[in-house]
């Protein structure tokens, strides 16, 4: 690459002007627009660290126009509901536990056990919302407080109960027959 000053030389040459006029310009904290043509201050350009003068060599505007020229929207999938049509459990677990957090719900360990009256302290059985009505969207927010071991039993009874089984720790469904 040659000096700095043919350099000056060469960019005032390609766009047109006198040498004194090009150098004026940059004294003036102006430059040249290679998309417009024209002259602008320097704040119009964008920074480009690669470049001598670590300004882009097209000012904004007309960088903007060429963004716009050549956009292509990118095809979205089609909006999803946070839950299923035929009841999601954990979407409709994340909703209560959405409810506790914002203060809408009370935590049911604060809730006596509906089933056997449990009341819970500190090192005692916890309590859970357990979705009496099942999972369906509609149904979702339609829980009832109860200890783990009414929870449990509810489960079983509604042959929806997980449990662990053999010392393999695998977990089956309570309406299997294994």
């Amino acid at each position: 690459m040659g000096s700095y000053a043919g350099v000056q030389k060469i960019a005032a040459r390609r766009i047109g002007v006198p040498l004194e006029a090009y150098l004026a310009r940059i004294e003036a904290a102006e430059k040249w627009c290679d998309r417009c043509k024209t002259w602008r201050p320097i704040g119009a350009f964008g920074e480009d660290r690669t470049r001598g003068d670590g300004r882009d060599a097209k000012c904004k505007e007309c960088r903007r126009s060429l963004y716009r020229a050549y956009y292509m929207p990118k095809e979205r999938p089609p909006h999803r509901p946070c839950y299923s049509p035929g009841g999601n459990p954990q979407s409709a677990r994340v909703r209560i536990y959405q409810r506790i957090k914002r203060g809408e719900l009370p935590h049911p360990n604060m809730l006596a056990c509906c089933d056997c009256g449990h009341i819970w302290s500190e090192g005692q059985t916890r309590h859970e919302y357990d979705h009496t009505h099942g999972y369906e969207p509609a149904n979702a927010l339609t829980v009832e407080a109860v200890c783990t071991r009414c929870h449990n039993r509810r489960g079983r009874e509604r042959g929806t109960h997980i449990r662990k089984h053999g010392s393999n720790g695998r977990f089956s469904h309570g309406c299997h027959n294994h």
